[in-house]
């Protein structure tokens, strides 16, 4: 299989003012005060939370998505994207990043009075010089999309046989991570049916309709994102698929309900 053809590298950064700051003033007070030394540090929140709250929302749901639709691969934080979510992915995030976008606009626009509104919460520990004149460069997400590594890209001047090893060693190393990725995605999904075999398991154990939705879109998801075209996980989804009933029909039918985790155990079973 031919990864190259199949996946991409895709790395998420996203920036954000944390509206706090260090006071080595006060951290020293209280340390005389307590004669103590370095017993913490006095970081001050310049803002209300609720200031920032849309925006970190906002980057909340952007990470969520970008993790669920792509596949750990780097530990410097580049994710598999399979070429066949593609096409959702860009779509949704950049839903994602306009809502961000909005959020940032917003705070940016009442910015004036946010420094006002924290002079009078700050009283005496206001300090003016703590609120950076370019908050807009404060705030950003980026997206970068790089092909995966291949061997056959090689093109520097070494013997033969240490140029066949380095290939080698990148060889084993996309299959090594792919391999992860792999059981990264079918750990997910038995994450998804055990959570759900103990939310069903008590016969009068409340659940809300999301833990079929949640499943529903796992069903969806796990065929673009199995790359290396798992078995075991082709056959999850089949196994997931057929449980996705009516929720309602699960909460007044019980022997349906006992149907569905037996058949969760066997699924966990694979």
């Amino acid at each position: 299989m031919n990864i190259t053809d199949k996946a991409m590298l895709v790395s998420l950064s996203i920036r954000q003012w944390t509206a706090r700051k260090y006071d080595r003033k006060i951290t020293e007070e209280v340390n005389h005060t307590h004669q103590s030394k370095d017993a913490g540090r006095f970081n001050k929140l310049l803002i209300e939370k609720k200031r920032l709250s849309p925006i970190q929302s906002a980057s909340n749901k952007i990470r969520i998505f970008h993790y669920e639709n792509t596949l750990a691969w780097a530990d410097e934080g580049d994710r598999l994207l399979p070429v066949a979510n593609f096409f959702d992915y860009s779509q949704k995030i950049n839903e994602l990043k306009t809502e961000f976008e909005h959020a940032v606009n917003e705070f940016i626009g009442d910015y004036d009075l946010i420094i006002k509104e924290a002079q009078a919460n700050l009283n005496g520990l206001f300090n003016p010089l703590d609120y950076p004149s370019d908050i807009r460069d404060r705030f950003g997400i980026k997206f970068s999309f790089m092909p995966v590594p291949d061997s056959s890209d090689f093109r520097i001047s070494v013997s033969k046989d240490v140029l066949d090893e380095m290939k080698r060693t990148l060889n084993e190393e996309v299959s090594d991570r792919l391999d992860n990725a792999t059981r990264s995605l079918k750990s997910k999904i038995k994450d998804q049916l055990l959570y759900m075999r103990d939310r069903l398991s008590e016969q009068n154990s409340i659940f809300r309709d999301s833990l079929f939705g949640n499943l529903e879109s796992l069903v969806d998801l796990s065929p673009k994102l199995n790359i290396a075209q798992d078995k075991s996980i082709e056959m999850l989804t089949l196994g997931m698929r057929d449980i996705l009933v009516n929720p309602q029909d699960v909460r007044e039918n019980y022997t349906l309900r006992k149907n569905i985790v037996v058949k969760i155990n066997d699924l966990l079973q694979m």
